[in-house]
C-alpha cells in the first residue's frame, strides 16, 4: 500500500499523547483512515485545549482519558479568542509550527496543536520552576519538547512573547513583528488614532535585549504592566479619621452615569488588562478592559475565598506576580501587610465593573447604549458576552456571587476591596470631584452630592412654580389697574 500522509499524521498525533504510533496502514481502508484522521484531529485539539484549561484552573496539566473537559462558557470564549489570534499570527512565525515537508492536511492540525502545546508549556514553566525562567531558558525548554526539527530560535522567542501576552493579557503582542524584535501594540481609539498611556513606556525591544530577562523583568521593561503598588496596598490603620474617608471610593462619584454626564469622560475599551482604569485626564478618557470572561476564568473555585483562610492555589500567574512585587519596598509587619496575588487582579476587575456600570439603574441603561454604539463605531471583534451582561443586574449578580464579592454598598474602602486597582479608582474619583458642570445637562444629572442635588431641584421646581404665579399676579394687577383708571 502506498504511503498515506494522513495516516502518518494520525500516528504522529497518537505519539504526542503517549499512545504510541501503532496504527498499521495495511489494516485500514482509505475511508477508515479518513474518518480516523478527522476524529483524531478533533480529539488532539480538544486534548491540548483541555490541558491548558487544567493549568489555568488549578495549575495541573495531568490528563486522563477518563477526564472530560468542563463545559464552561468562559473557557469557550477564551479558546475562541485564542483561535482568532492564531489565525492572525504572521506566516513567517506560523511556519515555525510545522515541518517544511508537511502536507496541507498536516499544516492546519499541527499548527493548532503546537500552538496550544506551547501555551501550556509556557504556563507550566511559569508554575513549576522555583525561579522564573529567562526567555532563552524558556526557548530551550519549548524547543526540546516541540521543535525537534530545524527551526529559528529567534522566531521561537517571538512566539513565546506572543504566548506570554495571550496568557497574561497584560499586554497586546504584535502578532507579526518585523525583524528580530518583539512589539506591544499601542491602544487605539475608535478613529484608529493611538491613545496616550503612562502604563506602557516602551513598545519594542530587540530579541538580544530581552533574551536574558526573566518573565517578570520582561514585563517591567515595557512599563508597569501589573497595576498597583505593594507599599500602597498595606492595610495600615490610619490614625486620622479624615484620611480613612479620603481612601473611600464612592458609587455616586464613579458610576458611569456620573462619569459620562457630569465629568464628560469617555470610556475606551482596551485589550490589555494592565491598562484597566487608567485615566487620561487631558483627553478625559478612561480605559476599561473589555474581556471580563478572562477574569472570571481565572477566578476558579480553587482560588476563591479569603487569602488568609484559603490561600490561592499556585496558578501560572501566581509566581509571576509574586516575583514582580518582590522587588518593591513594603512593611514586613505580617499583621498589617496585604500581599497581592494574581487572583486579586482577576477579582478586582469584575468588582470595578460593578462599581462603574451596575449599581444604579441609570448607569446600567447608559452603559448598554454606549457600549453598543462603541462596538459599531470601532468595529470591534472578539466581543465578550459577559461585558454586555454587566448591564443586566440579574445576569451580573451570579458573577459577583461566584467571586465571593462583598455586599454592594454606596462606598468601599479602597485598600481592602481594591488593593491593586484602588489607586486608579481614587485618581479617577479625585478628577470627577474636581469637575464642575458648565451646562444644563451636567447640572441636572449631577448626583455626586445628593443633598445639593435635591436642593438644586427644589430651587428649580420652586422657581418654575413661583415665577409663573408672579407673572400671573402682575398681569392681574395690570388688568385691575386698567379697569380702575377707566
Amino acid at each position: 500500500m502506498p504511503y498515506c500522509p494522513r495516516l502518518s499524521l494520525v500516528n504522529r498525533i497518537l505519539s504526542w499523547f503517549g499512545r504510541g504510533a501503532g496504527v498499521n496502514e495495511r489494516s485500514l481502508s482509505s475511508d477508515e483512515t479518513e474518518v480516523g484522521f478527522e476524529l483524531l484531529c478533533k480529539d488532539g485539539v480538544k486534548r491540548v485545549q483541555y490541558e491548558l484549561q487544567q493549568i489555568i484552573r488549578n495549575g495541573s496539566s495531568t490528563y486522563s482519558s477518563l477526564m472530560t473537559p468542563t463545559q464552561d462558557p468562559y473557557l469557550d470564549w477564551y479558546i475562541t479568542y485564542l483561535d482568532t489570534k492564531l489565525q492572525s499570527i504572521g506566516p513567517t512565525l506560523k511556519s515555525t509550527f510545522y515541518d517544511s515537508n508537511s502536507t496541507t492536511a498536516e499544516v492546519e492540525i499541527t499548527t493548532t496543536v503546537k500552538f496550544y502545546q506551547i501555551l501550556s508549556c509556557v504556563a507550566r514553566e511559569l508554575t513549576s520552576n522555583e525561579i522564573l525562567p529567562t526567555m532563552n531558558e524558556l526557548q530551550e525548554s519549548v524547543s526540546q519538547q516541540y521543535f525537534r526539527y530545524s527551526h529559528d530560535n529567534k522566531a521561537v522567542i517571538q512566539i513565546l512573547f506572543i504566548a506570554i501576552g495571550l496568557l497574561t493579557m497584560l499586554y497586546e503582542p504584535e502578532l507579526d513583528p518585523a525583524g528580530n524584535t518583539v512589539r506591544v501594540l499601542r491602544p487605539q481609539y475608535v478613529s484608529g488614532l493611538p491613545i496616550a498611556t503612562e502604563t506602557i513606556t516602551r513598545y519594542a525591544y530587540s530579541l538580544k535585549d530581552i533574551s536574558d530577562l526573566q518573565t517578570h523583568q520582561l514585563l517591567n521593561s515595557f512599563g508597569r504592566l501589573i497595576p498597583g503598588s505593594l507599599a500602597w496596598a498595606q492595610n495600615i490603620p490610619t490614625p486620622v479619621e479624615a484620611d480613612i474617608f479620603l481612601e473611600q471610593v464612592v458609587v455616586s462619584y464613579l458610576n458611569f452615569h456620573t462619569l459620562s454626564k457630569v465629568a464628560k469622560i469617555q470610556i475606551v475599551f482596551v485589550d490589555s488588562l494592565s491598562l484597566h482604569l487608567e485615566l487620561d485626564e487631558k483627553a478625559k478618557m478612561l480605559k476599561v478592559f473589555r474581556f471580563p470572561s478572562y477574569c472570571r476564568l481565572l477566578c476558579s473555585e480553587y482560588s476563591r475565598g479569603s487569602s488568609k483562610d484559603f490561600p490561592p492555589i499556585a496558578t501560572y500567574l501566581s509566581r509571576l506576580y509574586d516575583d514582580y512585587f518582590s522587588g518593591q519596598e513594603y512593611s514586613h509587619d505580617q499583621q498589617t501587610t496585604i500581599m497581592p496575588h494574581a487572583e486579586d487582579l482577576a477579582r478586582e476587575t469584575p468588582l470595578s465593573y460593578r462599581l462603574l456600570f451596575n449599581q444604579t439603574p441609570k448607569s446600567r441603561k447608559a452603559f448598554k447604549t454606549y457600549y453598543m454604539k462603541y462596538v459599531r463605531a470601532a468595529g470591534l471583534t472578539n466581543l465578550d458576552p459577559l461585558l454586555t451582561d454587566l448591564s443586566n443586574s440579574d445576569c451580573s449578580q451570579s458573577l459577583y456571587r461566584y467571586i465571593s464579592a462583598s455586599e454592594s454598598g454606596q462606598q468601599y474602602y479602597a485598600k481592602r476591596e481594591f488593593p491593586l486597582l484602588g489607586q486608579r479608582l481614587l485618581t479617577l474619583q479625585n478628577f470627577v470631584l474636581s469637575q464642575n458642570p458648565s451646562d444644563w445637562d451636567g447640572l441636572r444629572h449631577d448626583r455626586r452630592d445628593i443633598l445639593r442635588y435635591y436642593t438644586f431641584w427644589a430651587v428649580v421646581w420652586g422657581a418654575s412654580i413661583s415665577i409663573p404665579l408672579s407673572l400671573i399676579q402682575c398681569i392681574l394687577s395690570l388688568i385691575q389697574t386698567y379697569y380702575t383708571i377707566r
